[in-house]
Order: C-alpha cells, then sequence, then structure tokens
C-alpha cells in the first residue's frame, strides 16, 4: 500500500485508490478503530437499503491505522463540479436535497441516534476543553 496514490484527504481520513475498482478510506493515524468499524456497518445497512451509494467492501488495517473499503464510485464530486462551473451551485444544492430526503425517508434499523454519536465526538475531541465540551454537550441535548 505503501504508493497508493491519495484520491482525497480531509480531517479525520484519506481516500486511497486500492484495488482495481476499489479505494480504501483509510483513517488517519491516532483515529480509533471504532470509527472505521462504526462506518463500515453505517454504510453496509444503508447500501443494503438500496440508497445508490458506493458498496462497503470490508474493514481494513494498514500498520496502526483503520478504515473501509469501497467499491469505487465513478465521476466527479459535486464540488469539482460547481468549481468547474458555479452557476450549477444552486442546482447541485437541489440535488444534494434531494438526496438526503431520500436517505432519511428510508427506515434504517440498528442505526446510532445523531445526538449520541455527536455526544460522544465532541467529548472525546483533543482540541477542546472540558468546559468547552460541557457547554456544547448540554447545547446539543
Amino acid at each position: 500500500m505503501g504508493g497508493s496514490p491519495v484520491v482525497a484527504a480531509g480531517r479525520t481520513a484519506e481516500i486511497l485508490s486500492y484495488q482495481p475498482g476499489q479505494v480504501l478510506k483509510l483513517y488517519r493515524e491516532g483515529m480509533p478503530r471504532g470509527m472505521a468499524e462504526e462506518e463500515y456497518q453505517i454504510s453496509l445497512k444503508v447500501y443494503n437499503t438500496g440508497v445508490t451509494t458506493p458498496q462497503p467492501v470490508r474493514l481494513a488495517e494498514h500498520g496502526s491505522r483503520f478504515g473501509v473499503v469501497y467499491e469505487l464510485a465513478s465521476g466527479i464530486t459535486m464540488l469539482q463540479s460547481i468549481s468547474v462551473n458555479p452557476d450549477i451551485l444552486h442546482e447541485e444544492a437541489a440535488r444534494m436535497a434531494r438526496l438526503h430526503l431520500e436517505l432519511h425517508a428510508r427506515d434504517i434499523q440498528g442505526l446510532p441516534e445523531q445526538k449520541t454519536v455527536l455526544k460522544n465526538r465532541i467529548q472525546h475531541a483533543p482540541s477542546l476543553g472540558e468546559e468547552e465540551k460541557e457547554r456544547i454537550v448540554d447545547y446539543l441535548m
């Protein structure tokens, strides 16, 4: 995996070219294995409802980093489309809203409560002080 090209990168993970027709979302050093496991389980449940989304293939481990192997989705991102043609911003925003509506219209059993997930992430955020965490969690709940 040493020479796998990075396809995209974010705050918590990188997307790497992997096997033919697959990518690996590899969480950054120090991110807990549980995040990858949770993402895999949720992604699998969502995929199994028929929502158009890349198929999660399996969990992966690379050294002390953890991730999820997905089937490769073709095309460009909405952000890339908007960057090429800013005039389509409203069209792409409407498309994102339709996708969210489609997802939220599904009855997907076994997904964690969003507030519980957010509370846990806030409580484990290394860049926040205890007082800040408490204030944010109180506001959330």
